[in-house]
């Protein structure tokens, strides 16, 4: 049986907040309007800038230098995140229990690519996906596996990244994908591939954008 939380003895909602994490307690104090839920206050630091997430124990904003968001025990909240540098489904947790789930674009460079840590980046990312770079060996990126966590996303723009053959079918199957950008390596560039693929894609989705490069 529910017990309401505002009943509690102030020792005790004290000791929930010593037990949530910094964006449990925020979002335990918005819902309440009023900090007394759960004391003292969660502040919360908005970033009008990229939101770098290093994976590390470490954030940067915008231009500013790195700092261990560990130890200030700030909330974050930007409109741009960047998950940098070796991220992976293991270490992806630690940055969830600081930054709020509010994106509209996250960028991830340089992750270890999975169909495990996009399930977990998914609750991140509102509206525009962009990926560059993959240091996982072992998984061939499908943009079906990227459709499937992210059924909420309208744009995914991929940079220099091995896709799967199957791209072009995972475009014409999710409707709610709206734009596409793909930057390839040089050396697999095919200009009348891309050509089909385009007139494929637009057979199928006129009001598609597609671009390949």
């Amino acid at each position: 049986m529910p017990y309401p939380i505002a009943k509690l003895a102030y020792g005790l909602r004290c000791r929930l907040h010593d037990l949530a994490t910094p964006v449990e307690r925020y979002h335990l104090q918005i819902a309440a309007g009023n900090v007394s839920i759960c004391p003292p206050i969660q502040k919360l630091q908005r970033s009008d800038g990229i939101l770098k997430l290093l994976c590390k124990d470490v954030i940067v904003i915008g231009d500013a230098k790195p700092f261990d968001f560990l130890r200030n025990g700030l909330v974050y909240s930007g409109s741009q995140i960047l998950y940098h540098e070796t991220a992976n489904v293991q270490n992806l947790s630690v940055p969830f229990d600081y930054v709020l789930r509010d994106a509209a674009t996250v960028y991830l460079a340089g992750c270890h690519l999975s169909t495990s840590f996009f399930k977990k980046v998914a609750s991140q990312v509102t509206d525009t996906l962009s990926i560059s770079g993959n240091i996982n060996n072992n998984y061939i990126l499908r943009l079906s596996d990227i459709l499937t966590a992210f059924p909420q996303v309208h744009t995914i723009t991929m940079n220099l990244v091995d896709c799967s053959d199957t791209w072009v079918e995972d475009i014409i199957h999710h409707k709610t994908l709206k734009s596409f950008e793909m930057t390839v390596p040089s050396k697999r560039f095919n200009p009348s591939l891309n050509k089909k693929n385009e007139e494929l894609i637009k057979a199928h989705r006129p009001d598609f954008d597609l671009q390949i490069r």
